[in-house]
């Protein structure tokens, strides 16, 4: 299923037009989803990762580039978290074009994946700057996802991608987690017309300081 998915995708694919998914990602689906937006495109981002597992977190830069997601990179990782930079052409025309442009599909999108990878509980959040984006996962080693991935991981080339380098450890303290008495209900599909508290979670695991 999985193969069969990403090969479909690959095959379909044509020549990169940013004007068409601006259109559908800053027109077209916030008009949609309204208010909700951003937290139904950040779940929406972790039940595309379920659907193209991979197989390690280097190849997020790969699948970055390869879909035109922009230039992902990771900047630090330390025990518990993992800092990216998202950058490039389709960033800034983005960014450009829509003061509010948002990237919650791809925060969600990667913290699944590390999540999936790692078995361990993992949420994001982004925060845009001038031409890039800023990606911190951060992630509950006392508290396991309520399902494991069961899917095997993708399998492509990586000769016209580099993966992403190894990141110096990040020596400043590790936010305070705290062990998880219940099971997150971040771990679960949402049901339709209910999007999980990603805020209310965050401030019980001090995850992202006082912000969230």
């Amino acid at each position: 299923m999985t193969e069969n998915l990403y090969d479909s995708l690959i095959k379909s694919s044509t020549p990169a037009n940013s004007l068409n998914y601006e259109l559908l990602r800053d027109v077209l689906l916030p008009n949609l989803l309204g208010q909700e937006s951003a937290g139904i495109l950040y779940w929406a981002g972790k039940s595309l990762a379920r659907q193209l597992p991979l197989a390690d977190i280097s190849d997020l830069s790969h699948f970055f580039s390869q879909f035109g997601l922009g230039d992902l990179t990771l900047t630090e990782q330390g025990h518990r978290q993992y800092h990216f930079t998202l950058a490039g052409p389709i960033i800034e025309k983005r960014q450009a074009a829509f003061a509010k442009a948002d990237f919650q599909l791809e925060t969600g999108f990667i913290a699944q994946q590390i999540q999936q990878i790692t078995a361990v509980v993992a949420e994001g959040q982004q925060e845009s700057g001038q031409g890039l984006v800023t990606i911190t996962i951060a992630t509950d080693t006392t508290d396991t996802p309520l399902t494991n991935q069961t899917t095997e991981p993708l399998t492509f080339s990586k000769s016209d991608s580099e993966p992403i380098e190894a990141a110096p450890e990040i020596t400043e303290t590790e936010p305070n987690i705290e062990a998880a008495t219940t099971k997150s209900e971040n771990n679960t599909e949402p049901r339709a017309g209910f999007i999980p508290s990603r805020r209310d979670d965050h401030k019980r695991r001090h995850w992202f300081g006082s912000h969230h």
